[in-house]
């Protein structure tokens, strides 16, 4: 498929260009792109899921709108079977068996997830307690010192953020006041691309 664009920069006359039949949209979009391209008669089907639910009612509505119906609802099922394998295996957990864990969207300043993301969902899913527990703005920035104080036993940063590359899991690797948290002496800092968790 031809390139249109970035994530957040569209070009709408490449869009035009392309000949679809149907764009998908994010959220990012709203203002600007989506009613350009529906003053030009294209069809847009914008998308702005949050926790897992949404993602996957958004992929079936992907399904409707272009006649692969059966095709997504099989997706969806071998998602959800995913989804189900994890928790069951931590559902039982009690809250002294559930790490705490920091999740590093950006270091300079230092921004998390908070409780209404994607992301949070994915930590509490998988065991997890995030230190970002009760932080209810979506990507908050925080204080190294309370990163410090909550000592995480666990550190996710995600990477491939914009062309930050893997800058935050470098500082995580490298920042010296975080070299005593339980994360980094007992080696439990990992990276994860930001795409498949954030977007």
């Amino acid at each position: 498929k031809p390139i249109v664009g970035g994530f957040s920069t569209a070009d709408v006359e490449k869009v035009v260009a392309s000949e679809t039949d149907l764009v998908v949209a994010a959220a990012i979009h709203e203002t600007e792109v989506i009613p350009q391209l529906e003053a030009l008669g294209l069809p847009v089907l914008g998308l702005a899921p949050k926790t897992l639910d949404e993602v996957l009612a958004a992929i079936n509505l992907i399904g409707r709108c272009t006649g692969k119906q059966e095709a997504t609802e099989e997706l969806v099922a071998g998602i959800s079977r995913r989804i189900e394998d994890v928790t069951d295996k931590t559902a039982d957990l009690t809250p002294e068996e559930r790490p705490r864990v920091f999740y590093l969207l950006w270091h300079d300043p230092l921004m998390t997830a908070g409780s209404a993301t994607g992301i949070y969902e994915l930590i509490v899913l998988a065991g997890g307690i995030s230190i970002a527990e009760g932080l209810e703005e979506d990507y908050p920035t925080v204080g190294l010192e309370t990163v410090i104080s909550e000592d995480p036993e666990v550190i996710v940063a995600g990477t491939g953020h914009g062309e930050g590359a893997n800058l935050p899991y470098q500082f995580v690797l490298n920042e010296s006041r975080l070299s005593e948290t339980q994360a980094r002496l007992n080696s439990r800092v990992f990276e994860i691309d930001t795409d498949l968790v954030g977007r």
